[in-house]
């Protein structure tokens, strides 16, 4: 496979967690915000962030004036309603929207309208090999190509997106120049096998 990944297979439990593992998650990230920049919501859609923990971080978070950035993997995008940052993938935004989206144009207006309807302070969409379009509830969009590379292996290339937009913003970067951080990261990272 010229040391490309060609097969990724996933056995897991998709559970929500016990009601006790759900307030005992809630205290120690309650804990954790005192000292915390930023909070940075990586929900794989595995069971351990239900709904009511979800909702319960994101408002402590925001009493205490955190900036939140959110990865979804949920299509139903309410439960993060307020975050100032939603990270889908395309393919994410697509089931949420349940459009086909097919050019930059259609994903920036689905986005910016998903920004309105739920208060998110803005969208990012990794596009893969288009890149990422930011798009804002004023229905301003910043595209930011992907430089072209070899591509050896993606997976995790949406976390590093989001690790490094966080890096920047606490950083002091503006979000267009965290985007453009994150962009050539993710391209760094499908570029390692």
């Amino acid at each position: 496979a010229g040391g490309q990944q060609i097969l990724r297979v996933d056995d897991e439990i998709t559970i929500d967690i016990n009601d006790r593992d759900a307030k005992s998650t809630l205290t120690q990230a309650t804990a954790a915000l005192n000292d915390a920049d930023m909070v940075l919501i990586s929900d794989y859609g595995k069971g351990a962030l239900p709904r009511p923990l979800l909702s319960q971080i994101i408002a402590m978070a925001k009493t205490k004036g955190k900036h939140i950035i959110a990865d979804p993997k949920r299509n139903d995008v309410s439960a993060y309603k307020n975050v100032d940052l939603l990270t889908p993938n395309l393919k994410e935004l697509r089931a949420i929207t349940g459009a086909q989206l097919s050019n930059i144009n259609e994903i920036g207006k689905a986005a910016t309208a998903l920004a309105i309807a739920h208060g998110f302070g803005s969208v990012l969409t990794t596009l893969s090999a288009n890149g990422m379009l930011l798009s804002q509830p004023d229905g301003t969009q910043f595209h930011d190509p992907a430089s072209a590379r070899d591509i050896f292996d993606v997976a995790g290339a949406g976390d590093t997106v989001v690790a490094m937009v966080a890096a920047a913003l606490v950083g002091g970067a503006d979000l267009d120049g965290a985007v453009k951080l994150a962009n050539h990261a993710a391209g760094v990272a499908v570029g390692k096998s």
